[in-house]
């Protein structure tokens, strides 16, 4: 966690808290490899996954990046497809942005075994809707084998709770 002079105000602290949780448990079950899928690869044994917080102008943007394994757009095109968010036709030309976008979607999914962390489709489209709670947005940009970043950006004045 790199460190920042940003204050909030106690509301907005607990529900920043609820999304990191959600964020970091995502990058752990889905992002971060095994050591010794680590190794194979050639990076290094130990993942590494960073919070940063700053202010811009007037919002506030949370960043967790991880050096993970990314996701795969093509595994994001067969489950909007399965899950019939879209027709093949429209998945084989959606964006990545698009493609990406589905991860916030209530119930959406790539994981095909569900465990204590991961595989409910609850995580991200639970994270989404408490950024926008308060007023925010939130985006993810990911680079398979290289990892994800999921950045935040809320007002600097944050609604009360």
């Amino acid at each position: 966690i790199k460190d920042s002079t940003l204050e909030l105000e106690l509301p907005a602290i607990r529900q920043l808290r609820n999304i990191l949780v959600h964020i970091v448990r995502n990058a752990l079950a889905h992002g971060i490899e095994s050591p010794t899928e680590r190794r194979a690869i050639g990076k290094p044994l130990m993942g590494t996954l960073s919070i940063s917080a700053l202010e811009v102008g007037t919002w506030i943007q949370v960043k967790v990046e991880d050096d993970g394994q990314g996701l795969d757009v093509q595994k994001l095109r067969e489950g909007a497809v399965a899950k019939e968010l879209m027709t093949k036709e429209r998945a084989e030309s959606a964006s990545k942005a698009e493609l990406l976008a589905l991860l916030f979607t209530p119930g959406f999914t790539t994981t095909e075994e569900v465990n204590v962390t991961a595989g409910r489709g609850v995580g991200l489209d639970a994270v989404k809707e408490m950024v926008e709670q308060l007023q925010g947005h939130v985006c993810l940009t990911t680079e398979k084998g290289r990892g994800t970043t999921v950045t935040i950006c809320l007002p600097a004045r944050l609604p009360p709770e």
